[in-house]
């Protein structure tokens, strides 16, 4: 029995500053799992880059050049907005240490309030 072929669209967001090895290998696994993947590079305001915006976006599309289906742009703004206006049904997203889950907490409950509301 061969394996399905990938289906559906995922956006995988984050700064990207830098690219880890570990988010190429979310990359190919989510470039596996579904037919289309957009990974959506951000400024944080609140972080010291290390690399500029245009550098992380540079160098993702370089190292996701032979996988199919995957497109990297960049997105200002909140994520769910941006989900929908692709048309994207998934997020991809990474498991962390447990050194800030205060702000994952709040990222998650800001991508389940309805906009204009308040945590």
């Amino acid at each position: 029995m061969s394996p399905a072929a990938p289906s559906g669209h995922a956006l995988f967001p984050g700064t990207f500053d830098p690219v880890t090895l570990g988010h190429l290998d979310l990359l190919r696994r989510a470039a596996r799992l579904y037919g289309r993947l957009t990974v959506a590079v951000a400024h944080n305001a609140t972080k010291q880059e290390l690399l500029p915006i245009a550098e992380r976006i540079t160098l993702l599309r370089e190292v996701t050049r032979d996988l199919p289906g995957v497109e990297v742009v960049r997105v200002d703004g909140l994520v769910v907005p941006r989900l929908q206006a692709l048309g994207a049904r998934v997020i991809v997203r990474g498991v962390r240490s447990g050194r800030r889950p205060g702000v994952r907490d709040q990222m998650a409950h800001r991508s389940r309030s309805p906009p204009g509301s308040r945590p």
